[in-house]
């Protein structure tokens, strides 16, 4: 599960870091290529799906080594900015808030908080 969402994560952000960079009157942002069951898509949209395909085929096939930490740490990342860009938070801090006295008794329910939350209390 983690491998199927990180490929989309990585490329939605691939493919936002391309389209940034290159101008919209290049080739590569306007021409569209069909593709069969695939339907019809632009040349840098197929080149940032291609480099996450290949970043997230490598690491399932060799997360054992010692090596592979690195290509799971750069899926995590690409993950975590698209949940901060999806949900629309300056950053991810996640808190415990313990309800009762003392941590006796009390329970324990996880908070999203966005900075100015943390820095306001």
């Amino acid at each position: 599960m983690f491998a199927v969402g990180a490929w989309q994560a990585l490329f939605v952000i691939l493919d936002l870091l391309l389209y940034k960079h290159c101008s919209k009157q290049s080739w590569a942002a306007t021409t569209t290529v069909s593709l069969p069951w695939l339907g019809t898509s632009s040349v840098l949209s197929l080149v940032a799906q291609s480099v996450a395909a290949a970043v997230t085929i490598t690491w399932v096939v060799c997360r054992h080594s010692t090596w592979a930490w690195t290509l799971q740490d750069v899926l995590g990342i690409a993950l975590m900015l698209l949940v901060l860009q999806q949900l629309r938070l300056p950053n991810l801090k996640v808190g415990w808030v313990t309800e009762g006295k003392g941590g006796q008794g009390g329970r324990c329910s996880l908070a999203v908080v966005s900075a100015a939350a943390v820095t306001a209390a």
